[in-house]
């Protein structure tokens, strides 16, 4: 995992999950603790060392309390062997 920040000022976290890279917002939505201070789990969750809240890294959803609010997601690709996040995705 590595905390980021975009050209915009946001802290991101980028992480590698079976060679896939994946980005969230750096920032718990229990209680604003920055996620990458946590651990990537195996079953490709990231969980706050805070409090304990998980999050899905492909997603942003919040599947363990105390966090219930899903945190956003960016678009990641790799070109060339950089890493290129783009905006924040919306949520829907």
């Amino acid at each position: 995992m590595q905390s980021i920040r975009t050209p915009a000022g946001e802290l991101v976290v980028v992480m590698n999950v079976d060679g896939e890279f994946y980005a969230l917002a750096d920032c718990c939505s229990h209680e604003a603790f920055e996620l990458s201070e946590g651990e990537l789990l195996p079953d490709g969750t990231i969980e706050c060392m805070w409090h304990g809240a998980r999050f899905d890294v492909r997603t942003g959803a919040a599947t363990h309390p105390p966090a219930v609010d899903d945190v956003p997601v960016y678009p990641v690709r790799v070109e060339d062997g950089v890493i290129l996040i783009g905006p924040r995705r919306r949520s829907t």
